[in-house]
């Protein structure tokens, strides 16, 4: 998988290796089947970093533009829909509930 950065002043779009994290993860549809679930749903810039709010994933997924790095980090949850959204204040960022029990914030 890859993560895009498009640079609006030069128009010129980089695409940046990430692995692991951003593939999809199994989950439960109503018939009981297993369909793919995205890892993440919904991002959000927070002190220079790009937030991935988990879905699926058992992590939120960090990507810093300058460097390129992408990193997890690990969260518990028994939700297997978790966050659907991600909106950033500042340093912050909150993530909307889907399957969760509550708001996160990372």
């Amino acid at each position: 998988p890859v993560v895009g950065v498009y640079a609006m002043g030069t128009g010129v779009l980089s695409l940046f290796d990430v692995d692991g994290g951003l593939a999809q993860s199994p989950a439960s549809t109503a018939g009981g089947s297993q369909a793919p679930s995205p890892a993440f749903a919904g991002a959000a810039e927070a002190d220079g970093r790009v937030v991935f709010a988990p879905h699926g994933a058992p992590h939120v997924g960090v990507f810093d533009v300058v460097s390129g790095d992408f990193q997890t980090v690990p969260i518990v949850s028994s939700s297997t829909a978790l966050f659907n959204g991600a909106a950033g204040v500042g340093d912050k960022v909150a993530f909307a509930p889907f399957d969760g029990e509550g708001i996160g914030f990372f």
